[in-house]
């Protein structure tokens, strides 16, 4: 009998944040694979599986894989929104421990906040100051990238490089941190998008940037009755 494999997690980066008006999705993902690479002292050769999510490409993980260079036995790109990337932590650590890999890498893509540190709130757009209590001690924070629509409208007519595009809907955002954004509901034809419709996060290539946009938030998958059930803290 084989000992069992323990999968761990020995390597975490991140790609600058903020304005990157030179850096693709593809590109961001890439510098954190090499940087989280570099912590956990391995090559990309080691890497024989690779997880991520994205509108960005019809198979993500595989052009991804490509990108890097790495030819990966094992792939994986589901995607159930926000939490998609606990997902795939969580198939990782199943395939590892089930023999099918031994090095995976995950790429993310997030929406960073702000959040003061003196009242707790968080800020959005990014400031120097918090809106709040005028702090000056601002964090970043990764959103949950889940909310509501708070307001929108149908654009009928576009010009220059949005005139292919229409129509398409503009609509304010309340996120579940506490903020409002300014952004486009995508996969949702116009008359299907409503006040209050939950939605979540999404990046998408519009132009020429990967923006955050928000999509009609999945229903949770009911379980079925005498299904186990995971808690987690």
């Amino acid at each position: 009998m084989k000992p069992a494999r323990r999968a761990a997690i020995v390597g975490v980066a991140e790609s600058d944040v903020g304005r990157t008006p030179d850096l693709t999705v593809l590109s961001q993902q890439a510098l954190a694979a090499r940087a989280a690479l570099e912590e956990a002292s391995l090559a990309k050769d080691d890497v024989d599986a690779v997880f991520t999510v994205g509108n960005w490409s019809w198979a993500p993980s595989m052009t991804l894989a490509e990108y890097l260079g790495i030819q990966p036995a094992y792939t994986d790109s589901t995607n159930i929104g926000g939490s998609s990337f606990e997902a795939h932590a969580g198939h990782a650590a199943a395939a590892i421990e089930a023999g099918l890999i031994d090095v995976a890498g995950i790429a993310a893509g997030e929406l960073w906040l702000q959040r003061c540190a003196a009242c707790g709130l968080a800020v959005f757009y990014p400031r120097a100051v918090c809106p709040h209590c005028f702090g000056a001690a601002l964090t970043w924070f990764t959103a949950r990238g889940t909310g509501q629509v708070y307001s929108y409208t149908v654009v009928h007519r576009a010009f220059g490089e949005f005139a292919d595009h229409a129509p398409f809907t503009v609509a304010l955002v309340d996120l579940d941190e506490g903020v409002r954004m300014m952004t486009r509901i995508v996969d949702a034809a116009p008359g299907q998008v409503e006040i209050g419709l939950p939605v979540e996060l999404t990046v998408r290539q519009i132009a020429d940037a990967e923006l955050p946009c928000f999509r009609p938030a999945r229903p949770p998958a009911r379980q079925p009755e005498g299904a186990p059930r995971a808690a987690v803290q």
